[in-house]
């Protein structure tokens, strides 16, 4: 599996990170779905910054985004 293994498009790596999120935030993973949360800021951060993809899918990604976060720091809220 790994040798066939292949990288996925970033916009099809951001929809995973956000599936992701809500998994650990369902399961109570804090520090992951923090982190995964923060991989996807970095993520749509960079295709914004490159205009690699249209403007309205990223928009919808960073709206999906925060709603998962807000449902994170109710569900998990981060803790020092």
């Amino acid at each position: 599996l790994i040798a066939n293994a292949t990288k996925l498009a970033p916009l099809d790596a951001i929809r995973m990170q956000l599936k992701l999120i809500a998994f650990f935030t369902k399961h109570r993973f804090r520090d992951a779905a923090y982190l995964t949360a923060d991989n996807v800021k970095k993520s749509l951060a960079e295709i914004s910054h490159n205009k690699s993809e249209d403007s309205a899918t990223v928009k919808a990604l960073s709206d999906e985004l925060e709603a998962q976060e807000s449902g994170m720091r109710r569900v998990i809220p981060f803790r020092l």
